[in-house]
């Protein structure tokens, strides 16, 4: 069977539109300075966001939303990967989708615009009478998103108790712990729909972040030299630079061959869905590593912005996943 990856003439025109956006608006340099962290610069340019049509970009038009569908949600997703854009965004475009399953048109249609927010509730704990969840990049967040396996909750950020700031992997992102009471949700949808697009937007998010990382190293191994020669030309940095080349595009394949696998309603989305995080989660933060080693000393330093992909890549392959559980997943369907 023959697969059409390339990028249909609307969705390259969105990718331009947001790349230039964000190009302008929230470069990755933000991130050297404190006024960066948490999602700060984000908040101020939320209305932009909602004004390109971001948080309602997958939702259909008879819903309130810009009508196109998860295809173009991934496009854009790997985009905010390659920006580093905050989770909270992700996390806002999910949340629409939620509201609407539950039949709820003014929180919709809130979302939707951008007059409210939402944040990641990270479930740490499934068990007890009480979620125990990691709050990202929450800080004037309306609404909390908890992912299950099999269910998406919308939740009151009031409603999250005994929280407690957490120093992160990545100090750009705000992580905080607390715990939820399970009957504080004000929506929720039952079924694997809300959680696997979430997947797949992640899954961009990272094939993003490390086309990004990859991009960064072959411009420095131009310039940087070493014994009078510029350090690409080195067989071994040759090697890392495409290596890193071919888990990139794996990754960003995959994520995208999962979408459209999902947008059919397949039984196979779910191993789809679960090949796409395992390569994009590796992807990311095996080319976050490369990318620091090629900068040699100077990776680790502020002075460039190569460790901020492997921080943020660890911070995003956590979310609603772990590695061994995305093996479980593809294994289980193997074997069924």
């Amino acid at each position: 069977m023959i697969v059409d990856l390339l990028p249909t003439e609307d969705q390259q025109l969105v990718s331009d539109s947001i790349e230039s956006f964000l190009r302008d608006a929230l470069p990755v340099d933000r991130l050297r300075d404190d006024a960066g962290f948490g999602g700060g610069p984000e908040r101020a340019v939320w209305a932009d966001l909602a004004g390109l049509g971001l948080f309602g970009l997958g939702l259909a038009a008879e819903r309130g939303g810009v009508g196109y569908g998860a295809p173009e949600e991934i496009t854009v997703s790997r985009l905010f990967g390659r920006n580093l854009v905050s989770p909270a965004v992700i996390a806002t475009m999910a949340a629409v989708h939620v509201a609407a399953e539950a039949g709820d048109g003014d929180l919709t249609a809130a979302l939707a615009s951008g007059e409210k927010r939402a944040a990641f509730a990270n479930l740490r704990t499934p068990g007890g009478e009480a979620w125990e969840v990691q709050l990202i990049d929450a800080e004037g967040a309306d609404l909390l998103l908890l992912l299950e396996a099999d269910r998406a909750h919308l939740i009151p950020a009031a409603a999250a108790r005994d929280v407690t700031e957490v120093e992160a992997i990545d100090q750009t992102v705000q992580l905080q712990r607390a715990s939820i009471d399970r009957g504080a949700a004000v929506a929720g949808v039952r079924g694997e729909a809300v959680p696997q697009r979430v997947s797949l937007m992640i899954s961009a998010y990272l094939a993003g972040a490390s086309e990004a990382a990859r991009d960064m190293a072959v411009e420095y191994a131009k310039v940087r030299e070493q014994f009078g020669q510029p350090i690409g030309a080195f067989q071994a940095v040759k090697h890392m630079c495409a290596e890193m080349a071919l888990r990139s595009e794996a990754a960003h394949t995959q994520a995208f061959y999962a979408t459209l696998v999902f947008t059919t309603g397949s039984a196979d989305a779910g191993y789809e869905v679960a090949c796409a995080r395992s390569l994009a989660g590796r992807a990311a933060v095996e080319n976050g590593k490369a990318n620091v080693q090629v900068h040699g000393g100077m990776g680790f330093t502020q002075e460039a912005n190569a460790h901020h992909y492997l921080k943020r890549a660890f911070v995003l392959s956590a979310i609603n996943s772990t590695r061994r559980g995305e093996q479980h997943r593809i294994m289980a369907d193997v074997q069924g």
